[in-house]
């Protein structure tokens, strides 16, 4: 291949732009819009916005780990989904499908990383437990919604991913009443000194000291449950994106599943 001149080179550039101008538009735009609005607001400190938590906390690395790995997990859930309803718009019901799945992934996302219903939602008044049932409605309309088309993809995952992130939502609204009993349950084995019964117990161990059995077995239970059902419902979208584009664009040479 002949080197190109620094001329031809400019030229390629500026044709670039020009064909790729939506895609600079639509990607630049709000980041740089956004970038903008931090930098002329004057509540928060930049720094508070846009430097990395553990940084600014001074925290262990280690922090958050298994809920970042969620993010990220997350985050391909909803880019499968987005391009998969760009590839499979025109081509039937699946675009619809893979848009609105892509919402409830979008929504759950947010929802983990500021901490909507935890700390957001019941700031303005919402109870925690009334924001939360919100998923459960969702999955609902959702399943009632595109039911024919649920019964044609393999649907153990879908089934699995709902379970581990039911039971982690169940947990998450009775935290209170399980880490009473799992107290109660240590108290029985004598793992813990007795304690009066007006005597307020600790939620955490004391700083310094070895996380007990029953606290991480708690929060295995919760986190642990949900980041297995992130993964599930990550795999059921790619499972089904990858034979739906298969199936669209009829490739050759590749074994498509009758189920989608």
């Amino acid at each position: 291949m002949m080197p190109q001149s620094p001329a031809t080179l400019l030229a390629r550039a500026i044709d670039q732009l020009r064909s790729e101008r939506r895609v600079l538009l639509f990607g630049f735009g709000p980041a740089l819009l956004l970038l903008l609005v931090l930098a002329l607001q004057r509540q928060i400190p930049v720094q508070h916005l846009t430097a990395d938590a553990v940084s600014l906390t001074q925290a262990p690395i280690y922090f958050g780990l298994v809920s970042n790995l969620g993010l990220l997990v997350w985050g391909a859930a909803f880019t499968i989904c987005m391009l998969s309803a760009r590839l499979l718009w025109g081509s039937g019901p699946w675009a619809g499908f893979f848009l609105a799945s892509g919402g409830i992934t979008l929504l759950l996302l947010v929802d983990d990383m500021l901490m909507l219903h935890e700390s957001i939602v019941p700031s303005i008044g919402v109870p925690e437990q009334v924001f939360s049932m919100i998923y459960p409605t969702i999955a609902v309309v959702h399943g009632f919604v595109f039911w024919r088309l649920l019964k044609q993809t393999h649907f153990l995952l879908i089934l699995l991913a709902l379970g581990l992130m039911g039971v982690s939502l169940v947990i998450d609204l009775t935290h209170r009443e399980l880490v009473r009993i799992f107290q109660d349950v240590r108290r029985e084995l004598a793992l813990e000194p007795q304690r009066a019964p007006n005597e307020v117990t600790p939620s955490a161990e004391p700083e310094g000291t070895a996380p007990s059995l029953g606290q991480n077995l708690y929060h295995v239970a919760e986190d642990g449950t949900k980041f297995l059902g992130i993964i599930a419902w990550t795999l059921y979208l790619s499972t089904v994106a990858r034979n739906r584009i298969l199936a669209r664009f009829a490739v050759p040479d590749v074994a498509i599943s009758r189920a989608a």
